[in-house]
């Protein structure tokens, strides 16, 4: 025991002699000071964040690129200079692939959300359909979808349809309220309800479909409108709204405030 007391005290001994006493103005805050601004930065609680600011610039620059294509859409609608004329696209489906699957018995329905040009993959499920040997019993739309798929209720086959999307021009749709937009200025934007009017729009469907009536669609179409003077939920539709043109029925499905004006 004793020889194990002499080495104990002989290693204390040793530490001893080899740590030097700490300054008399020393603290843990003097440590703490020492980390230099890349130690900040690489602070492993920090990485969220980084994550968040490279997800909030890569939303900004996609919105202000969407909002640049946007101006150069009207600015083309307005001012169509040489260079602006699209060529003409000619559209053509892919070889119907062989033994396709039937799409069974029963009856089918399309739903289709909002979503803008997006829900032209309407028109490539009802191709899909056309080549399998089925069809469409009743389409619910909603908002860009009205733009496909009452076309395609009105009879128009999938061919057709994507010609009449393909060939629908910045001047055939937009058409700025520049008049509403300068009253909305001074009155702080009250009265004023959406950049473009609506009313090209319109035209152009007439053009295509003429004055065809919900009631008169090949297939049942319906779409869901925000009615805004009673300010509920209506649906568009060959029971509800019978005697209305298919064109005027597409124009108030996809109004949407600030873009397009509510139909009165």
């Amino acid at each position: 025991m004793a020889a194990l007391d002499k080495s104990g005290a002989g290693l204390g001994d040793h530490m001893s002699q080899q740590s030097e006493p700490l300054p008399a103005d020393w603290s843990a805050d003097n440590e703490m000071q020492s980390t230099t601004p890349f130690d900040a930065l690489v602070d492993v609680f920090q990485v969220r964040q980084y994550f968040n600011l490279l997800l909030g610039a890569t939303d900004l620059a996609g919105r202000m690129l969407r909002d640049a294509g946007f101006v150069d859409e009207v600015r083309r609608a307005v001012v169509t200079l040489p260079f602006d004329r699209r060529p003409k696209v000619p559209v053509s489906f892919p070889p119907a692939e062989r033994h396709l699957p039937g799409p069974g018995s029963g009856r089918l329905g399309l739903v289709a959300t909002g979503g803008s040009g997006a829900l032209a993959t309407i028109i490539g499920v009802v191709r899909a359909l056309e080549e399998a040997g089925g069809s469409i019993s009743v389409y619910s739309l909603c908002s860009g979808g009205a733009l496909f798929g009452f076309p395609l209720a009105a009879g128009l086959s999938s061919q057709e349809t994507a010609e009449l999307i393909m060939g629908l021009e910045p001047g055939e749709y937009i058409d700025v309220s520049w008049r509403a937009m300068a009253r909305a200025v001074p009155s702080l934007g009250r009265g004023w309800a959406g950049i473009l009017r609506g009313d090209k729009l319109e035209r152009y469907y007439r053009r295509h479909l003429g004055d065809l009536t919900l009631g008169q669609l090949h297939t049942p179409a319906y779409a869901p409108i925000w009615n805004i003077e009673s300010n509920r939920l209506e649906y568009l539709g060959p029971r509800t709204h019978a005697d209305l043109p298919v064109a005027r029925a597409i124009r108030m499905a996809v109004s949407l405030p600030l873009f397009l004006e509510p139909v009165p």
